[in-house]
Protein backbone atom coordinates (compact mmCIF):
# COMPACT_ATOMS: atom_id res chain seq x y z
CA UNK A 1 0.00 0.00 0.00
CA UNK A 2 1.36 3.45 -0.88
CA UNK A 3 0.69 6.25 1.22
CA UNK A 4 0.65 9.76 -0.30
CA UNK A 5 2.55 11.80 2.15
CA UNK A 6 2.65 15.17 -0.10
CA UNK A 7 1.17 15.73 -4.24
CA UNK A 8 2.00 18.68 -5.93
CA UNK A 9 -0.10 19.64 -8.98
CA UNK A 10 1.71 21.31 -11.65
CA UNK A 11 1.13 24.80 -13.45
CA UNK A 12 -0.90 23.42 -16.53
CA UNK A 13 2.62 24.89 -18.81
CA UNK A 14 2.13 21.52 -20.90
CA UNK A 15 5.96 21.18 -20.72
CA UNK A 16 5.93 18.50 -18.43
CA UNK A 17 3.63 14.59 -19.41
CA UNK A 18 2.75 14.61 -16.22
CA UNK A 19 -0.05 16.17 -13.87
CA UNK A 20 1.18 15.28 -10.62
CA UNK A 21 3.96 14.50 -8.53
CA UNK A 22 3.22 12.33 -5.61
CA UNK A 23 5.74 11.61 -2.62
CA UNK A 24 5.52 7.93 -1.56
CA UNK A 25 7.46 5.82 0.81
CA UNK A 26 9.35 4.46 -2.30
CA UNK A 27 10.35 8.26 -3.92
CA UNK A 28 8.65 10.36 -5.78
CA UNK A 29 5.85 9.32 -8.77
CA UNK A 30 5.09 11.30 -12.13
CA UNK A 31 1.37 10.30 -12.43
CA UNK A 32 -0.46 11.34 -15.79
CA UNK A 33 -4.52 11.80 -14.16
CA UNK A 34 -7.12 10.60 -16.73
CA UNK A 35 -10.92 10.09 -16.48
CA UNK A 36 -13.07 8.47 -18.62
CA UNK A 37 -17.43 8.59 -18.88
CA UNK A 38 -17.60 6.06 -22.10
CA UNK A 39 -19.02 3.12 -21.10
CA UNK A 40 -18.63 -0.29 -23.06
CA UNK A 41 -20.69 -3.01 -22.26
CA UNK A 42 -20.00 -3.84 -18.80
CA UNK A 43 -16.79 -1.78 -18.56
CA UNK A 44 -15.49 1.37 -19.11
CA UNK A 45 -12.80 2.60 -21.78
CA UNK A 46 -10.54 5.28 -21.25
CA UNK A 47 -7.87 6.98 -23.23
CA UNK A 48 -4.26 6.99 -22.17
CA UNK A 49 -2.49 8.40 -25.16
CA UNK A 50 -2.20 12.74 -25.07
CA UNK A 51 -5.43 15.12 -26.28
CA UNK A 52 -3.64 17.37 -27.53
CA UNK A 53 -3.39 17.20 -31.38
CA UNK A 54 -1.96 14.00 -32.47
CA UNK A 55 -2.64 11.63 -29.87
CA UNK A 56 0.86 9.96 -28.79
CA UNK A 57 1.12 7.01 -25.62
CA UNK A 58 2.82 7.81 -22.28
CA UNK A 59 6.66 6.37 -22.55
CA UNK A 60 8.37 4.75 -18.85
CA UNK A 61 10.73 7.63 -19.32
CA UNK A 62 7.92 9.91 -18.96
CA UNK A 63 5.66 9.31 -15.89
CA UNK A 64 5.50 6.40 -13.80
CA UNK A 65 1.72 5.52 -13.81
CA UNK A 66 -2.12 6.61 -14.45
CA UNK A 67 -4.48 7.65 -12.13
CA UNK A 68 -7.43 6.90 -13.74
CA UNK A 69 -11.47 7.84 -12.31
CA UNK A 70 -14.04 5.96 -13.70
CA UNK A 71 -17.79 6.90 -14.71
CA UNK A 72 -18.73 5.24 -11.45
CA UNK A 73 -16.12 7.57 -9.50
CA UNK A 74 -13.88 4.34 -9.43
CA UNK A 75 -10.26 5.24 -9.07
CA UNK A 76 -7.11 2.78 -10.62
CA UNK A 77 -3.95 3.13 -10.73
CA UNK A 78 -2.01 1.49 -13.43
CA UNK A 79 1.44 1.80 -13.94
CA UNK A 80 2.77 3.11 -17.59
CA UNK A 81 4.91 -0.23 -18.08
CA UNK A 82 1.63 -1.99 -17.59
CA UNK A 83 0.01 -0.51 -20.77
CA UNK A 84 2.69 1.11 -22.54
CA UNK A 85 1.96 1.84 -26.02
CA UNK A 86 -1.22 1.73 -25.91
CA UNK A 87 -4.32 4.09 -26.31
CA UNK A 88 -6.72 2.98 -24.64
CA UNK A 89 -7.57 0.17 -22.31
CA UNK A 90 -10.80 -1.03 -21.14
CA UNK A 91 -10.48 -1.11 -17.41
CA UNK A 92 -12.40 -4.27 -16.29
CA UNK A 93 -8.92 -6.26 -17.58
CA UNK A 94 -7.13 -3.69 -15.06
CA UNK A 95 -9.37 -5.10 -11.91
CA UNK A 96 -6.23 -6.01 -10.28
CA UNK A 97 -5.47 -2.09 -10.35
CA UNK A 98 -8.72 -0.39 -8.29
CA UNK A 99 -8.12 1.00 -5.70
CA UNK A 100 -10.15 0.21 -2.03
CA UNK A 101 -12.63 3.65 -1.72
CA UNK A 102 -13.56 4.55 2.05
CA UNK A 103 -17.22 6.10 1.81
CA UNK A 104 -16.34 9.64 1.45
CA UNK A 105 -13.30 8.40 -1.33
CA UNK A 106 -10.47 8.74 0.57
CA UNK A 107 -8.91 5.60 3.06
CA UNK A 108 -8.97 6.31 6.82
CA UNK A 109 -6.30 7.57 8.24
CA UNK A 110 -5.58 9.44 4.57
CA UNK A 111 -7.00 12.29 4.68
CA UNK A 112 -4.94 15.81 3.86
CA UNK A 113 -5.65 19.07 4.55
CA UNK A 114 -3.87 22.34 3.38
CA UNK A 115 -1.75 21.99 6.09
CA UNK A 116 -0.77 18.40 5.47
CA UNK A 117 -1.82 14.94 6.26
CA UNK A 118 -4.83 14.21 8.81
CA UNK A 119 -4.82 11.76 10.89
CA UNK A 120 -7.81 9.52 12.30
CA UNK A 121 -7.48 10.46 16.13
CA UNK A 122 -6.74 14.77 14.77
CA UNK A 123 -10.35 14.53 13.05
CA UNK A 124 -11.87 12.35 16.08
CA UNK A 125 -10.63 15.32 18.57
CA UNK A 126 -8.20 12.63 20.32
CA UNK A 127 -5.14 13.70 18.72
CA UNK A 128 -2.89 16.66 18.53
Amino acid sequence: MVRAVRAWRLVASGAEPYDLLVATDSGIRRVQVKTTTVRVGETWKVYLSTARGERKTYAPDEIDEFFVIDGDLAYYRIPVATVGGLHAIHLGAYAQFRQPQAMNGVPEGDQATDEGPVSAATRRGTGR
